[in-house]
Formats: C-alpha cells, sequence, structure tokens
C-alpha cells in the first residue's frame, strides 16, 4: 500500500505536468495535498476550497470573430466563415 508521501507525489506531478505552476504555487498545492491526505487517513472529514471561476454567459461567447472557451474563459479563438459549396 502507497505511503501518504508516495500519494501526495503522484497526485502533485500529475496536476503539475498538465497546469504550469510556479514553485511557490507547487509547494502550496503539495502543502494542501498532503494535509488532506493525512487528515483522511485519521478519519477527519476534508474542507475543499473551491476556486471562484470568472461566470461566462453563453452570449458573451459568441462574438463577431472571436470565440471564447466556457471551461476556461480563455478567448482569441477566431471563427470562420461557413462556405456552402
Amino acid at each position: 500500500m502507497p505511503t501518504i508521501l508516495e500519494l501526495a507525489s503522484d497526485i502533485i506531478s500529475s496536476h503539475a505536468s498538465t497546469t504550469p505552476m510556479s514553485s511557490d504555487e507547487l509547494i502550496l498545492e503539495i502543502q494542501k495535498v498532503h494535509a488532506a491526505l493525512k487528515a483522511l487517513e485519521v478519519g477527519k472529514e476534508v474542507e475543499v476550497a473551491k476556486e471562484a471561476k470568472p461566470v461566462i454567459t453563453v452570449k458573451d461567447v459568441f462574438k463577431k470573430n472571436e470565440v471564447i472557451c466556457l471551461v476556461c474563459s480563455k478567448g482569441g479563438f477566431r471563427s470562420r466563415p461557413l462556405l456552402v459549396t
């Protein structure tokens, strides 16, 4: 059975491989994950803080020459006119 440190390491390395993080963010993430796993091990309830994301409406997503991602709110995606043949 893997230890808490091994579990935390696997979780953080998976997260860090897909999400760019500064060294400070990485350290904070390691501390949060390790604390949560430790609390779960002793049977305590873990309170998960949810990050607030900006809410974007469907109306705001589709602009004249741009589309904005509903998942990450990243903009700059260009739309091309549909060519019907």
